[in-house]
């Protein structure tokens, strides 16, 4: 299943997408692909500023990772306290 066109509603590659389009999951359905998608780490790691974003941005274990190899392991120990906030119309407010 396309997580795009089931999160966001579309996906740029169309009919080229290897994964399944197909009819839009119920709310309640898209939040548990939303949580499992979180499990994937973004490939833009901390620096990602997409609000659309539906990978992980951070260890869903950090202190308490027990793995060798951790896809997380550079987002490991980050400071979680917010520094900007982006809404949805592009308006950026940086915090203090």
């Amino acid at each position: 299943m396309c997580n795009n066109y089931q999160l966001l509603g579309k996906c740029s590659n169309g009919n080229s997408c290897g994964y399944a389009h197909g009819d839009r999951l119920d709310v309640k359905k898209q939040l548990a692909l939303r949580r499992k998608a979180r499990e994937r780490v973004c490939p833009f790691g901390s620096d990602c500023r997409e609000i659309d974003c539906f990978f992980g941005h951070q260890c869903p274990r950090d202190s308490a990772c027990i793995w060798d190899i951790c896809y997380f392991e550079d987002l490991h120990g980050l400071d979680p306290t917010p520094r900007m906030k982006t809404y949805e119309n592009g308006e950026v407010d940086i915090l203090s």
